[in-house]
């Protein structure tokens, strides 16, 4: 877990990106095993003059200019007790800020947060969040309707990254970190707790009218992901039915992954 920090620590990232009206992303250096990747920070406006931030990271003032542009931080959506370090200094800039978390994690998270529960009403009919079925409730998904589209933005659930090279493009792949569209294996291994659950949800996802955008913790953006969500789906279903009637050792391992 890492350690909490009221300091403004502001690790190398890049420049806040319009999605859509009402979302915007910035993405920062971040390692992942055998190599670094980018992890991303979203922002959602919500109505009155208000944003939740997903993923919290310390952005230079310049960036953080352009943030309260876009509203007031009303909300923090913490994703992993390992990534909470940011949370604080946060909190400490925005007293009234309120910390969202799943409620597995909310269990883990440091009591200097003010928490509430992850069923806390935003205040805006566009945007909600929901525990992602199947992850013994360790998973949150924002779901953001914009004028352009519906928005689906998840943390570590599913991946989209680029081919590596040298001896990391050999390694990533074998983990399941892409290249592609992926379900990397330890990340499996922790979250996912029943895969034909799992597989249901992807697949609701999948039928969400005006679907436009997959926006991920890890990875480019997707649009139009429906095809994306329903492969994933019927993977981790068939992994699911294939344990139920051999229990096959190993078969849990690994993540489900699309070559595109």
């Amino acid at each position: 877990m890492s350690k909490l920090s009221a300091s403004w620590n502001v690790a190398p990232h890049g420049l806040l990106t319009r999605v859509t009206e009402n979302l915007y992303t910035v993405n920062a250096r971040g390692r992942l095993p055998f190599g670094e990747a980018t992890s991303r920070m979203t922002v959602v406006r919500l109505e009155g003059g208000r944003v939740l931030v997903h993923g919290p990271m310390a952005l230079r003032e310049e960036e953080m200019d352009k943030l309260v542009c876009l509203g007031r931080p009303a909300f923090l959506v913490v994703l992993t007790a390992a990534h909470q370090a940011s949370a604080l200094a946060w909190q400490e800039r925005y007293p009234d800020i309120a910390v969202i978390a799943s409620p597995r994690l909310a269990h883990e998270l440091d009591a200097r947060l003010n928490l509430r529960h992850h069923h806390t009403d935003l205040g805006d009919s566009r945007v909600s969040v929901e525990v992602v079925a199947g992850t013994g409730e360790s998973e949150l998904a924002l779901v953001v309707e914009s004028n352009h589209g519906k928005a689906l933005v998840l943390n570590e659930l599913v991946f989209n990254l680029p081919r590596a090279r040298g001896l990391r493009g050999m390694l990533m792949p074998w983990l399941g970190y892409g290249p592609g569209v992926t379900m990397p294996k330890f990340v499996s291994m922790k979250l996912v707790r029943d895969k034909a659950l799992v597989g249901v949800q992807l697949g609701a996802w999948a039928q969400l009218g005006g679907l436009k955008y997959l926006v991920m913790s890890h990875g480019e953006v997707i649009e139009n992901p429906r095809a994306v969500l329903l492969q994933l789906a019927t993977s981790l279903s068939e992994s699911s039915a294939r344990q139920r009637a051999g229990h096959m050792l190993g078969v849990g391992f690994g993540g489900p992954s699309l070559r595109r």
